[in-house]
């Protein structure tokens, strides 16, 4: 859970840019077909256990108001794991609001939800693995990466909106609201600048790590307390 920014953006980055760009740039997430199904393979088998424990996770978030079922079942034709993987947990996460069981996880549930989200973390993205290059991390950093990555999004790929980004910066993105904020007011500035840079493959490796950056703890004024 305290990484849901990832599986967000993660929702995005298989596939080929648009036509109209492709000429120009390539972006480094791009996949193929053959490298996206075995991604899709070792995810579905790594979550196979604990469908059950995240489906009432996401069951309960709906029943807090931080998500709806209408939006988290569209989201899940972008996910990692495969169509019919994902259709399982989106039936689950059904069941479980139908029946009223979205009681939140133990610690232990919770434990085990991560261990599993970070392997299939490993697979998707093997930077959030790298433990040396994310404990070299900044904040400003990881903010300028994911600014200028949401706003080619935006932009470029039509994959999201600045209002849905704005809407899940307040409600599911588990770091800090400064953090968040800073987020959303960069990705603003890179829009109306009219001259996005997209990321590079380092640039993009290191947007990846970024989301092991602990940005929960983030202050835009570190004397507030």
């Amino acid at each position: 859970m305290k990484k849901v920014i990832f599986i967000f953006m993660m929702m995005f980055v298989a596939g080929a840019c648009t036509p109209i760009q492709e000429e120009e740039y390539r972006s480094p997430y791009y996949m193929t077909e053959e490298e996206n199904q075995k991604i899709n393979e070792e995810v579905c088998r790594l979550q196979e256990p604990v469908r059950d424990l995240d489906a009432r996770y996401w069951a309960g978030r709906i029943v807090a108001g931080d998500v709806t079922y209408e939006e988290l079942e569209q989201n899940s034709h972008h996910w990692f794991g495969g169509e019919e993987c994902n259709r399982r947990l989106m039936e689950k996460i059904r069941q479980n609001l139908d029946t009223g069981n979205t009681h939140p996880l133990t610690r232990d549930e919770e434990e085990m939800l991560e261990q599993v989200n970070q392997a299939a973390r490993a697979v998707i993205a093997p930077a959030t693995q790298d433990k040396e290059l994310i404990a070299s991390l900044t904040a400003e950093q990881c903010i300028k990466l994911d600014g200028r990555y949401w706003a080619w999004e935006i932009v470029y790929e039509k994959g999201t909106t600045l209002e849905e980004l704005k809407k899940y910066a307040a409600t599911t993105w588990p770091c800090s609201a400064d953090y968040n904020r800073r987020i959303i007011e960069e990705i603003e500035k890179n829009i109306q600048s009219k001259h996005i840079v997209p990321l590079n493959e380092r640039e993009a490796y290191i947007n990846d790590a970024c989301t092991e950056f602990a940005c929960e703890d983030y202050r835009a004024n570190p004397s507030d307390k």
